[in-house]
């Protein structure tokens, strides 16, 4: 029996526990413990359980960032055995479409009017019904305690009534990696050309220095914002996490200059601060050395400027293509990396006022 499998068994006896005690259904207990291990590496804020069935519908949680317009919303692929379980694109595919399904009857008056008010999903329906046009983004996860049979290399977005959907898997082997991990995140690996950028030219600012390196370079906006589009909070050191959660509000200050000076934003912004435990580089034909990936890539500072990329590209619809942001990229050995990130967040987020 393999690890993964073994650690199936102690999932499904822990959620069957969770089930008796809390006098829940499994399927509840199953939710509850994704959403703690995806609130936990990022992958979703702290989420309500709302399952709701209905004619082809389905969806089972979700939460509603109201000052950037994004809703999250979860679906549940529970199986009811001990023994893990295959999960093929088909299953996928079904789990979204009833999700989009839910989604686009609650945009119609009349399918909110006829759910009971006091169901599980009127909660969910009625928000987005209200608040169809502040909504920019809704991101849609699929958490299953299945095994995806054929990895994943990304889901394409789609748009409903001119609202992006992003989508996102958290099976059962990501649940198993993000468990065991050692800092209890997932790490987050960049490919840039997989994500429709081009490779990133660079300055080395420290060569030979043993376990660490560090480079500066400009990062398009319209990748930046791919790039937390595709993974969220995952980019974001926990100190920033924690603030941007707490302060919870749009930088109208970038909002302006991306609207009306983006070639001056590298000007004006500070930039990012960031962290990873590798990077590829390439040479071009013109002998350029260039970034290719990134590995484990955190945002230690800046986190409010990456947030504000996506919510200008997806609320206010700005054109990003002239924007570019200076990052400053240190890169630590993975023996080293627990022990330098946190302090690299703590001087980096730690500034004198100027009097």
């Amino acid at each position: 029996m393999s690890k993964l499998e073994e650690f199936h068994k102690e999932f499904f006896a822990e959620a069957t526990i969770r089930a008796d005690s809390g006098g829940d259904w499994m399927l509840a207990s199953m939710f509850e413990m994704f959403e703690e291990i995806a609130s936990e590496n990022g992958d979703v804020e702290a989420l309500d359980y709302t399952p709701h069935r209905s004619q082809g519908a389905k969806v089972d949680g979700y939460h509603f960032e109201q000052e950037t317009g994004t809703i999250t919303i979860a679906i549940c692929d529970f199986r009811n055995n001990p023994d893990i379980q295959k999960l093929n694109a088909s299953d996928i595919t079904t789990a979204f479409k009833r999700a989009e399904t839910f989604i686009s009857n609650s945009f119609l008056p009349n399918y909110v009017s006829s759910m009971e008010e006091s169901s599980a999903g009127f909660q969910l329906a009625y928000l987005l019904m209200t608040e169809k046009r502040s909504i920019s983004r809704i991101r849609l996860i699929l958490f299953s305690n299945a095994e995806i049979s054929t990895r994943l290399k990304g889901l394409e977005n789609k748009k409903i009534d001119n609202i992006t959907l992003s989508y996102n898997v958290l099976d059962f082997s990501r649940y198993f990696d993000i468990v065991h991990s050692r800092t209890g995140n997932e790490p987050v690996e960049i490919d840039i050309v997989e994500l429709g950028g081009h490779p990133l030219p660079f300055l080395s600012a420290a060569k030979d220095a043993g376990d660490y390196e560090a480079y500066l370079l400009a990062i398009p906006g319209n990748l930046l914002a791919k790039i937390y589009s595709e993974y969220g909070a995952r980019l974001l050191e926990q100190n920033v996490r924690t603030f941007l959660q707490a302060r919870g509000k749009v930088n109208k200050g970038i909002q302006n200059t991306l609207k009306q000076e983006p070639e001056m934003f590298f000007a004006y912004n500070n930039g990012l601060t960031a962290t990873a435990s590798g990077v590829e580089i390439s040479t071009s034909s013109d002998g350029i050395e260039k970034i290719t990936s990134i590995k484990n890539l955190q945002i230690v500072n800046g986190g409010q400027t990456t947030a504000s990329m996506l919510y200008a590209r997806d609320k206010d619809k700005t054109d990003l293509s002239e924007v570019f942001i200076q990052v400053k990229l240190s890169v630590i050995s993975e023996e080293r990396i627990d022990e330098v990130v946190p302090k690299i967040s703590r001087f980096a987020n730690t500034q004198n006022r100027v009097k």
